[in-house]
């Protein structure tokens, strides 16, 4: 049950593993440390291009920073989807109020001390656009992509409704879980998820959630580019399993070269911290994961918010 739960939450914020777009280090000191990328692409007669790779939940200092970067860029394409066709596009704030249920990356967040991307984020600022598709359209695809049967993004839409049972199970999981716990979810994260070490999805889910959404970023991509006036910068702001998809189309289609490459610190472990229960939780993950004796791959998933 808890690589279930694991495995949905992490949809979206995974990535295979050397994708250039995630990275995960060890410290002398044994601290297990996990940084997300962000590639500066350039092309003659074009505006340069920034993608910027993000996590979900991370540290204070890991979003004031890609937010000064995103800030330096004349337009920003971002990920949200909305709820229906016609919601705005800007994301919005966490919600505040008291007895309302917790979005279930806040409830994470807040769990293992770290900060939810759309609280720390301002996504209010002059030429920012959201290029993501609304939940109606991502139903639509699921559907057809699915013939109708039961796939992986069915169980992640439940997870990310915070009135689902779903989301209330693992709330309260959370809530009762000790130190040790919390830092064994959070070494799940910076290890596991960085190397691509997690539970695959099904290809209609892969389509669903990856492919469709970059091509709705593409498609705000191709008419920026192509205006009389576009901007002399743009960053592309989407979870990394996006980004080796984007980069492929702007080099083979657009003619772009990578110039630049920055990473940003997002989270850190420490596995001297895990207590017993903590210990038993990663090794039940790593076993429940791990490769099968017929050579059978793991695929890594990426989440929409």
């Amino acid at each position: 049950m808890i690589s279930q739960f694991i495995a949905a939450l992490l949809v979206g914020q995974v990535t295979p593993p050397a994708n250039g777009y995630m990275q995960s280090t060890t410290t002398p000191t044994g601290v297990v440390e996990m940084r997300t990328g962000a590639h500066k692409f350039t092309a003659e007669g074009k505006p340069d291009v920034w993608l910027v790779g993000a996590m979900h939940v991370g540290n204070k200092q890991y979003y004031k920073d890609i937010q000064t970067l995103l800030d330096s860029q004349d337009t920003v394409l971002f990920e949200g989807v909305r709820p229906g066709k016609n919601a705005p596009k800007t994301p919005p704030p966490a919600k505040t109020d008291a007895n309302a249920p917790k979005p279930i990356y806040k409830v994470l967040s807040d769990a293992l001390g770290l900060e939810f991307q759309l609280t720390e984020i301002k996504y209010d600022r002059p030429g920012w656009v959201n290029s993501d598709l609304s939940m109606d359209d991502l139903d639509r695809i699921n559907k057809e992509k699915g013939g109708g049967k039961p796939t992986g993004f069915d169980t992640v839409k439940q997870l990310l409704d915070p009135n689902s049972p779903m989301a209330g199970m693992l709330t309260t999981m959370l809530s009762t879980a000790t130190p040790g716990v919390k830092e064994a979810l959070k070494l799940i994260i910076v290890k596991k998820v960085a190397a691509g070490e997690t539970p695959g999805l099904d290809s209609t889910t892969q389509d669903v959630i990856l492919h469709a959404r970059n091509d709705a970023a593409l498609e705000v991509f191709d008419k920026t580019v192509k205006k009389e006036n576009p901007p002399k910068s743009i960053g592309i702001f989407y979870g990394a399993m996006h980004m080796p998809g984007i980069e492929k189309t702007l080099v083979e289609k657009y003619g772009y070269k990578q110039t630049d490459a920055k990473w940003f610190l997002a989270a850190s472990a420490d596995p001297k911290k895990l207590d017993d229960q903590g210990k038993a939780l990663y090794n039940m993950f790593e076993q429940s994961n791990a490769p099968k004796k017929t050579g059978g791959n793991l695929l890594a998933a990426a989440l929409p918010h």
